[in-house]
């Protein structure tokens, strides 16, 4: 039986895709135009860094979304949905225990928004319906209007450096792996329904404004997406590998020849990563974790460092939330990973699928070898497995029994005042 009208594929009701895509509007565009306006002092940083608060706007939305319509859990899904609910759980009871324990405040404060945040983008990725019309025509406007702000204010081979603000705005930092992960996000969205000469088009945008952010492990990220979509959409494979080839070339000719002209880009320092000072102070922190997961493998030690000096890698889970939090991440990260690859011989030309494993990969990229356990492409990842599971693998209780679907809301995707069909 098929699903009622106001229904849309996954079981999402037209309504809660609808405010599900205000608040990827509210979060992601606005946050990164946000941090641009706020280092080139347009305006003031009177909201911090704004994502958190970005997520509180979009939070009431999100709820207004699943008020009528609950989200149904495919078999496929539900364990996945289960694990990384126990591992918010687990994490949650790790921060209260540490601030009784007399943790950092300035840590545990941020993990509480990071939880929050996780469970708001999971929610985004669940109840956005990236192959609508109207959305993806928005969503490629922003993109290209995020774009042409970072390029506008770029000077000098890169964006412009917190520095500029010293003595203005005290305080407020550029968050530059921020941005470059907002426009990740807004990238993965965006291209795969568009047509090849136009989706290359985005690409080299895209290299061009991420070259500008300057965020290194975001802009290799974006290449491995690049390569993911690129690989599943492509007629003949082995053409596409003589064509990457040739375009690795000629990046490599581009990167050595300006070399000097772009020397203070941090993407450049990617040639040159044994030298690194930032590279180095990872490894540092790397040991570090080691060490403390020597001494405590079973539960950790939980904000046992200061502010910042995380390792960038799965570890740092392990570091704070134990074996069991470090065993929950990874069957987050690796479960669904390895189902989509299962898949892939019957799934590789379906867009959903696409989106879904190309943001899978990057995720489990970032977190095992570049980011700690706090990156925001987690629930993205996993708030978009669980929708794939449901829209292409729909067993779930409501299909089985329709008649507990509850009656249709207003479907803000027509009515007549409502921004486009998003």
């Amino acid at each position: 039986m098929s699903a009622p009208a106001h229904l849309m594929p996954g079981g999402i009701s037209r309504t809660g895709h609808t405010l599900a895509a205000w608040a990827y509007f509210i979060i992601f565009p606005a946050f990164i135009c946000y941090q641009i306006l706020a280092i080139a002092g347009y305006i003031s940083p009177a909201l911090g860094g704004y994502f958190t608060a970005g997520a509180s706007v979009a939070f009431p939305l999100l709820l207004l979304g699943l008020k009528r319509h609950r989200i149904p859990l495919s078999r496929g899904s539900s364990f996945v949905a289960l694990t990384f609910a126990c591992f918010l759980a687990l994490w949650a009871f790790r921060v209260l225990t540490g601030m009784q324990a007399g943790a950092d405040d300035e840590i545990t404060s941020s993990h509480w928004a990071y939880i929050f945040k996780f469970i708001v983008l999971f929610l985004v990725a669940r109840l956005l319906d990236g192959d609508a019309a109207g959305f993806h025509r928005y969503c490629t406007l922003a993109l290209l209007a995020v774009a042409a702000l970072v390029a506008v204010e770029g000077s000098g081979g890169q964006f412009l450096q917190a520095s500029i603000l010293q003595g203005l705005y005290a305080g407020f930092l550029l968050d530059y792996q921020g941005m470059a992960y907002a426009y990740m996000v807004m990238l993965a969205y965006c291209v795969l329904p568009l047509a090849i000469g136009w989706r290359f088009a985005v690409y080299l945008i895209s290299f061009g404004a991420l070259f500008l952010i300057g965020a290194r492990s975001e802009f290799v990220g974006f290449v491995l997406m690049v390569g993911v979509v690129e690989y599943c959409k492509a007629r003949s494979r082995p053409a596409l590998l003589m064509k990457v080839l040739a375009l690795i070339a000629v990046l490599a000719v581009f990167f050595f020849q300006y070399r000097s002209e772009f020397a203070d880009n941090r993407i450049f320092a990617i040639l040159e990563m044994s030298n690194d000072q930032s590279v180095m102070e990872r490894a540092e922190l790397h040991d570090a974790a080691v060490n403390t997961i020597q001494d405590k493998p079973l539960t950790g030690d939980y904000a046992s460092y200061k502010p910042g000096n995380y390792a960038h890698d799965i570890l740092s889970v392990w570091v704070d939330l134990g074996l069991v939090g470090f065993l929950l991440l990874l069957a987050c990260i690796v479960a669904p990973l390895l189902v989509l690859l299962l898949q892939f011989a019957r799934r590789s030309r379906d867009n959903l699928y696409v989106l879904t494993l190309a943001v899978c990969m990057v995720n489990a990229l970032m977190v095992f070898f570049a980011k700690n356990y706090t990156y925001q492409m987690i629930p993205i990842a996993l708030g978009l497995y669980c929708r794939y599971r449901a829209v292409r693998h729909p067993r779930t209780l409501l299909a089985r029994n329709p008649a507990r679907m509850l009656p249709p809301g207003p479907d803000l995707t027509t009515t007549p005042g409502v921004v486009g069909s998003v």
